[in-house]
């Protein structure tokens, strides 16, 4: 029997006030630094608790103080620079372009500091989950130098990234996800899912037998022939994005299945909620249909693009399923 587990994909959205304060430090220069971080320390321990109530497989860091999931990282590394805005696939979601001018070089670590903080105010017991931009995304979202060759950048990232969950696990995080929302693109191509299984397989490496690695798509289920050589990743699991079109969703999972499985079964882009029980069935037959060891009910992306009091439901929503699906 398949067991059941539940996780949602951070960012989560922000606050009316931690928005409101933000935007007077950055935009207007009319609140101090120190409350708008009082804030978000306020607010992500207020959503650490809403995972842990909820009872998701990993705690994830609400991480709602990123703009985007590409710029604290560009930020963080020598040779790579911040433009301008540039729309995130199909969402009303912007994000700053990095413009990769030679082979980055890390000036700083992004998460490891963050897990240590979290893991100061986290119960032992509780496993905490690390968020990571996937190398191929993160490559084909920004603007390559002319003559630099978008795989050496793109093997150069997975690289700082393989040091980033290293330096993540050893100081207690349990699982290292890999977002790779680029393989769900209607333009996303074979070849560019073979990158993302070797380069994710890299970072995987650097963890292997001290924590779960897995690789994420989402926005939308990839192609079959760009989903099955996904099969080639030496990860602990994959995700697929389900309720966004269940048809081609299944269609992917008919040419490869993992044993262990993320389904984006909750819709993360809208506000309106499940009926947990008709989750929890679904799941159920998906996890027999496809022979599936386990299978973590999972939100169909991050969930920072409805407001609030929807994103907090959604982790409910996905929780309460996998637990029905249990029974």
């Amino acid at each position: 029997m398949p067991s059941f587990a539940c996780t949602v994909l951070p960012p989560y959205p922000r606050s009316d006030r931690v928005r409101r304060l933000l935007r007077r430090v950055e935009e207007l220069g009319e609140a101090s630094l120190l409350e708008a971080t009082r804030a978000v320390i306020e607010d992500s321990v207020m959503l650490l608790g809403v995972q842990v109530a909820a009872g998701v497989d990993a705690v994830a860091d609400p991480l709602i103080d990123w703009h985007d999931l590409l710029r604290p990282f560009a930020e963080a590394w020598r040779g790579v620079w911040i433009d301008g805005l540039n729309r995130w696939f199909d969402n009303n979601f912007f994000y700053r372009i990095p413009v990769v001018e030679e082979l980055p070089d890390p000036q700083r670590l992004v998460t490891p500091p963050r897990v240590r903080a979290l893991r100061g105010v986290l119960p032992e017991w509780v496993k905490l989950r690390v968020t990571l931009p996937g190398p191929v995304t993160f490559t084909r979202l920004a603007r390559i130098r002319e003559g630099l060759d978008p795989v050496k950048v793109a093997e150069r990232v997975a690289e700082i990234l393989a040091l980033e969950a290293e330096k993540s696990v050893a100081n207690g995080a349990s699982i290292v996800d890999i977002h790779e929302p680029l393989l769900g693109d209607i333009d996303a191509k074979p070849e560019d899912s073979e990158l993302a299984a070797r380069l994710a397989s890299v970072i995987a490496s650097r963890v292997s037998g001290k924590a779960v690695v897995r690789l994420l798509t989402y926005y939308a289920p990839p192609r079959p022939e760009v989903w099955e050589k996904l099969g080639d990743a030496k990860v602990d699991a994959v995700m697929i994005d389900y309720v966004d079109a269940p048809s081609k969703a299944e269609a992917a999972l008919d040419k490869w299945a993992p044993r262990r499985l993320l389904l984006g079964l909750v819709n993360a882009r809208s506000i309106y909620p499940e009926d947990p029980r008709r989750v929890a069935d679904e799941a159920k037959r998906l996890a027999y249909k496809y022979n599936v060891e386990e299978l973590v009910v999972a939100t169909s992306a991050p969930v920072d693009l409805i407001p609030l009091r929807y994103a907090v439901e959604k982790t409910r929503i996905a929780c309460e399923a996998a637990r029905l699906a249990s029974l």
